[in-house]
């Protein structure tokens, strides 16, 4: 119970990303007493669990995403087993929470996270949020008792598990699940509240009495009906398909008899693998539905498709197997038209015009420094005007990598960013107005090591060992006896040397961007470190110049922001990650109306922290977020000293967070 007490403070935090206005009291007019969620929203508000999306509208009906969830899962693992939360947003603010989700084991597969969550994947990622002592069974759920889940879905195991400690006792008498719907804040607010106080989870009387059930139904009326009702069959098989590369072919299936509504699951394997779920968008779409659209490169393959239909009383059935031979651009070349002298070879689907779509100018790679942006563009000619655009990187997914969309890159230029030194390689596919298809050449972008950036989120004391820093990594890496700066508000440094890292109470001998660690630096005094102050190291490279140029982005009336315009030399707080200051804002338009965005904009901070290419700090007025302001430019100044003196190592501490637990 102390956890879960500490679990509901926390949440507050946690939850952030969801909530946008504070409610204290239920002043929701679209929370009535007569709504089912009604209790739930009001137990979830008083604790402090959710807030409204304003003083008066909490949205019970909005839907939730997969970041938001894996966020809450994250939150609420990390406090449960650590008895805190050190978690921070990162760039892509969800991408912290996924690492964390991942290296835990919550997750173990890749999701669209700005996507809606559906019920059954909102319940796979809460299921393995708290350990099996804190969602003890309480109910007699049976396998195969939820009439939409039978147990043998990919997703069943977690809706059983929180079915059966009193999470979740479905949408309607039967207790149907309801799976593949989307998950909403109402729902959400009943969830988090059972989660968190065990006096709120629900009991089930009447899902483990299915023998009694069935023997209610007298033997002939079972062969009656079996007579009846047809076997679940496969009526129109799919066809093995021959295309060119680029091409999408689309398989599909034709189920009868048994019991509708008919659940699909489409499978591939290739060099007579094991079969594998075709549930990754990347590869194609449809892969529940009777139709399967597959995705191709420009390479020759050979894969093999089948569809597994389940009907509403669970069974199944397997169709044939189709073939899918795709030939490659070489051995397809000499039946081809040639593309028109401006383009170069890519892959196409569908031309109906007399010009067919081409690449015109292919992205080209580059190297930056880690926390710098790369700018890519691609440019297509042919087909039918308007273009559509979607980037993809080239993503690893555990032993194996795949190419991935890149979330809101839909235009012909998009600006990427990585935080750690590495290559990433990244393409974009195009679509015509009348759905013919071309993929770019693949480009490089290689980011190299930038130094190390970290900004202290808190500082401690341990005795008889020192002072411990805490916070997320922003760029870089650190190992023990590293040396690094303490850069202050007003700029000046201090020398310190790191002689010991705690990541998840576990010391380790490095860690890297996006790691939320605590650092051991015992030759500094606690009182010479503040929240806010960065970490250097001493091969960084940063700026501390007050004055930045970047894009400027208000957030409409109705999104929150003003309700006016601003002018140039407009001053206004600045937060990133853990510190804030003054700022003024200068530009040469007249006047920005909310909800507009600017370029080149100026903005003059009071403080000399380190900054970097591509930081976007929150603009606030009296605590309330008004808009963004992403820096685009900045002038480097090297840290580097012609003399440092480390000093001396010290014997490595015991446990960081225990021995801040126990002060």
């Amino acid at each position: 119970m102390k956890k879960i007490l500490a679990l509901i403070l926390s949440a507050i935090l946690c939850f952030s990303a969801i909530s946008a206005v504070y409610a204290a009291e239920m002043n929701f007019t679209d929370v009535k007493a007569s709504d089912w969620f009604y209790n739930d929203v009001k137990s979830a508000v008083e604790m402090g669990l959710i807030n409204g999306k304003s003083p008066t509208t909490y949205a019970p009906n909005d839907n939730l995403t997969y970041a938001e969830a894996i966020k809450l899962a994250a939150c609420m693992h990390q406090l449960y087993n650590e008895g805190a939360v050190t978690l921070a947003s990162g760039n892509p603010w969800y991408k912290p929470y996924v690492d964390y989700c991942i290296d835990e084991e919550i997750i173990d597969k890749e999701y669209n996270y700005t996507d809606n969550a559906t019920r059954a994947g909102y319940m796979g990622i809460f299921a393995k949020a708290l350990p099996d002592e804190g969602l003890k069974a309480i109910n007699n759920v049976p396998d195969n008792s939820i009439p939409d889940v039978p147990s043998s879905r990919a997703y069943a195991a977690g809706v059983y598990k929180l079915y059966r400690a009193g999470i979740l006792q479905g949408v309607d008498d039967a207790h149907n699940c309801n799976p593949l719907a989307n998950i909403t804040r109402a729902e959400v607010a009943a969830i988090l509240t059972r989660m968190m106080n065990e006096d709120k989870r629900v009991s089930i009387t009447d899902m483990g009495k299915e023998e009694d059930k069935k023997e209610e139904t007298k033997p002939e009326e079972k062969e009656e009906n079996k007579e009846e009702t047809k076997a679940l069959a496969i009526k129109t098989q799919p066809e093995d398909v021959t295309i060119k590369a680029g091409e999408r072919p689309v398989f599909e299936v034709e189920a009868e008899g048994g019991k509708a509504p008919y659940t699909y699951q489409w499978q591939s394997r290739e060099n007579n693998l094991e079969w594998e779920n075709c549930d990754s968008e990347d590869f194609g779409e449809g892969s529940k539905t009777e139709k399967y659209t597959v995705y191709t490169g420009s390479m020759s393959f050979t894969a093999e498709y089948r569809c597994i239909v389940t009907d509403a009383e669970g069974n199944t059935v397997t169709s044939e197997v189709a073939t899918l031979t795709s030939v490659g651009e070489d051995e397809s070349k000499d039946t081809e038209e040639k593309p028109p002298a401006t383009s170069r070879p890519s892959t196409t689907t569908k031309p109906t015009t007399s010009i067919a779509l081409a690449i015109k100018a292919q992205p080209e790679g580059t190297t930056v420094k880690t926390g710098e942006s790369a700018t890519l563009s691609v440019t297509a000619e042919g087909g039918k005007a308007p273009y559509t655009y979607q980037w993809e990187n080239y993503k690893r997914h555990g032993k194996s990598a795949s190419w991935a969309k890149i979330d809101s890159a839909t235009e012909n230029e998009v600006s990427v960013s990585q935080v750690s030194a590495g290559d990433v390689k990244y393409r974009c596919v195009i679509t015509d107005a009348e759905g013919a298809t071309v993929t770019s050449e693949e480009c490089t972008v290689t980011w190299e090591d930038n130094g190390f950036l970290m900004y202290v989120e808190e500082v401690f004391s341990i005795q008889n060992k020192g002072t411990v820093l805490t916070g997320r990594i922003i760029y870089g890496e650190i190992k023990t006896n590293d040396t690094v700066y303490i850069i202050s508000a007003d700029g000046t440094k201090k020398e310190a040397v790191v002689t010991a890292i705690e990541r998840f109470n576990k010391v380790i001998d490095e860690a890297s961007a996006g790691d939320n660690v605590g650092l051991l630096v015992p030759a500094v005094e606690k009182t010479e470190v503040s929240r806010g102050n960065a970490l250097v190291k001493a091969d960084s490279d940063y700026t501390n110049t007050p004055t930045l140029i970047g894009t400027l982005t208000l957030l409409s009336k109705e999104d929150g922001g003003l309700s006016s315009k601003i002018e140039s030399g407009y001053q206004a707080q600045f937060y990133y990650a853990t510190y804030d200051e003054t700022g003024t804002i200068t530009f040469s338009a007249e006047g920005l109306e909310p909800g507009a965005t600017l370029a080149d904009v100026k903005v003059v901070l009071k403080d000399k922290l380190p900054r970097f290419l591509g930081q976007t700090f929150e603009i606030k007025i009296a605590g309330r977020k008004i808009g963004t302001f992403t820096v685009t430019e900045v002038k480097y100044s090297p840290t580097r000293s012609s003399t440092t003196t480390r000093p001396s190592t010290t014997t490595r501490p015991t446990t960081i967070l225990e021995a801040r637990l126990s002060m």
